[in-house]
């Protein structure tokens, strides 16, 4: 895939194992003959009529990398792309048109019905499973119990998989091993040699930071949960680490309310080789920076990071996302082409320090960010300290005190032993 996201589409059903290069190789025979009467039909089409391929696997795979399909009715090339513009066609010169695939159905979603991999009671090396929390595109993950310590753990399993996700999996469980912080879910134990390949990590009981911005929260609780992941993902630059996926979902919350990051299956080392090619989009739409949506390598660093974490503190500020679509090109060409949106023109109450603050996060250029995210941290910290000027205090001999501001509301919250 080039640096501009895009991919030949033969290259990408090859690449993903929709067709194979034998049939791609007769599939390619035919379109020229039709190319050669001046008549070509999108490759695609003529897949999906030879029974080479299926239209919901073609949208599926489509819709996993973010990415959306072109034509070119002139020189009949076909294109995948990310981002909002199908750009124009090398051969012909003319626009590429983008192509309205049925959205793909429900059932073809493998783990919309899948069986669990593990019963409760069944073992995985020494662990007993207790109960399914959760299954990802790559593994499963359960709550399990440790007879050795005593402890409850979450075993995240692989399960079958293509090589690049077997290979994501082991270096999450090497990234892990490495980081060792109270804002970031501890790994016990890994297995990465046997049957079934498996992380043993920290069990937070409580919520995930997503559960508390859709429920009933005060503001306090979801910028306290930022700041935390921040102090975590800090740490995890200062060793080199960038998480690339940071989102509420990513972020638990224990019972203490304290919030540790999670899930750094496609994190990426420096001292690590690449396991994402140029073009390919990684991170999930609302949270992803530029650089990530344009697929560009070379730009992704601890600014893109920075970037979710200011895309989250604006969600806890406002309750809202600040790109919304019908879908994830729709988001890609907002988050590119329109001005980050103004936390405090959504609530007024938003303290004027919090909306600089998600501004600068969430620059379009990652050299407009902060550096890290402890340079973030940091400055939260300072807006959280300094406030927007003091507490309103009540008059005198009257009983009720005036309501604090939303930056002291916070402050005091923020201070709070976790």
């Amino acid at each position: 895939m080039t640096a501009q996201g895009r991919e030949d589409l033969t290259s990408f059903l090859v690449r993903n194992k929709l067709i194979s290069g034998a049939q791609i190789a007769n599939l390619l025979k035919a379109w020229q003959e039709q190319k050669a009467k001046g008549s070509p039909r999108p490759l695609h089409q003529l897949a999906v009529d030879r029974g080479m391929l299926a239209m919901d696997s073609l949208s599926s795979m489509l819709a996993s990398h973010c990415m959306r399909l072109a034509f070119c009715p002139v020189s009949g090339k076909s294109e995948v792309f990310a981002g909002p513009d199908p750009g124009l066609c090398k051969e012909s010169g003319k626009p590429y048109q983008t192509v309205a695939l049925p959205p793909p159905a429900p059932a073809d979603n493998p783990f919309e019905s899948h069986q669990s991999l593990y019963q409760p009671g069944d073992k995985v090396g020494r662990y007993a499973i207790v109960r399914l929390l959760g299954v990802g595109s790559a593994g499963e993950v359960y709550e399990g119990d440790d007879p050795a310590s005593g402890r409850r753990v979450a075993l995240k399993i692989l399960r079958l998989a293509s090589e690049k996700s077997a290979q994501r999996f082991v270096r999450e469980g090497r990234l892990l091993a490495s980081l060792h912080h109270p804002h970031i879910v501890a790994l016990y134990d890994l297995d990465m040699q046997g049957d079934p390949r498996y992380l043993v990590m920290e069990y937070v009981a409580g919520q995930t930071m997503d559960a508390l911005l859709e429920g009933e929260h005060t503001q306090a609780q979801g910028i306290s949960a930022v700041r935390m992941a921040a102090a975590g993902v800090a740490f995890a630059h200062s060793r080199g680490i960038i998480h690339r996926d940071l989102k509420p979902a990513n972020i638990l919350i224990d019972e203490a309310g304290t919030a540790k990051v999670t899930d750094f299956g496609l994190a990426k080392s420096e001292q690590s080789d690449e396991l994402t090619m140029m073009g390919e989009t990684i991170g999930t739409p609302s949270f992803m920076a530029p650089e990530q949506i344009k697929g560009d390598l070379s730009q992704i660093g601890p600014p893109t990071d920075v970037y979710a974490l200011g895309v989250m503190m604006f969600r806890a500020l406002t309750g809202g996302l600040p790109f919304v679509g019908r879908s994830a090109p729709e988001v890609f060409h907002k988050t590119l082409m329109d001005p980050f949106p103004s936390a405090k023109a959504r609530r007024p109450e938003v303290p004027a320090a919090l909306d600089r603050l998600c501004q600068k996060a969430c620059a379009k250029e990652p050299a407009n960010r902060h550096p890290t995210a402890a340079e973030f941290e940091q400055e939260l910290t300072r807006a959280l300290e300094l406030g927007d000027g003091p507490d309103p205090s009540p008059p005198a001999g009257e009983g009720d005190a005036k309501p604090k501001s939303l930056t002291a509301v916070i402050r005091s919250w923020w201070k709070k032993p976790t």
